[in-house]
């Protein structure tokens, strides 16, 4: 039997513009990024008995110009946005003739921000685009932070896919920023995976 790897390295360089509006109790933010991108789409098949894969001979080269769109509006405490990203579709074909789709991913996102704590609720509009046969998925997540004793910030979260491909996953955050030294760890657990991430940093 064999093996077949299909993917893509994209490279992105964007300008990012953004307009904020107050009307009355309301807060209007949008903005725009159009971007250049460079992407390399490879293909390669194997025997399963030779993993190693090689990309390097069958790299497709393209250029493409895209855009990625957003717009938030404040009241009081509440914000809502829309986020969507890569909005002009395109496919790219790989060396053995094959296409690879990047499609317009959206999002939706319902937060509440309080002073001491925040909570909010995301929600994909558009489903994943496979680039083989993987599983759709379009998650949807609700994550909240509190503030503890001013330097500390305890995060929480869970994210589901509603296409049942893929298990829910768990999220437990803790960052603290202290006379200008900053740290956050994250821990992700599912029942397929459980991962982590540390960074400490120095603020000026």
């Amino acid at each position: 039997s064999n093996v077949t790897a299909r993917g893509a390295f994209i490279t992105e360089t964007g300008l990012a513009v953004a307009k904020q509006i107050r009307w009355k109790n309301f807060q209007f933010t949008g903005g725009i990024t159009p971007k250049l991108m460079r992407l390399r789409t490879f293909e390669e098949s194997r025997q399963v008995t030779d993993i190693e894969l090689d990309n390097s001979s069958n790299l497709e080269t393209h250029h493409a110009i895209n855009v990625d769109l957003g717009f938030a509006v404040q009241y009081r405490a509440f914000r809502l946005g829309l986020a969507s990203k890569d909005i002009l579709k395109r496919d790219y074909q790989t060396d053995e003739n094959n296409s690879i789709t990047l499609a317009p991913r959206s999002r939706l996102g319902l937060a509440y921000i309080h002073s001491k704590f925040s909570i909010g609720l995301d929600y994909d509009l558009d489903k994943s685009t496979p680039f083989v046969r993987e599983a759709i998925r379009q998650d949807i997540s609700i994550g909240a932070e509190v503030d503890a004793l001013g330097y500390a910030k305890i995060r929480l979260g869970y994210r589901s896919d509603m296409e049942n491909n893929y298990s829910d996953v768990t999220s437990f955050g803790l960052g603290i920023n202290w006379n200008l030294w900053l740290m956050d760890i994250a821990i992700i657990n599912s029942k397929d995976e459980i991962g982590g991430a540390f960074q400490f940093g120095r603020g000026f």
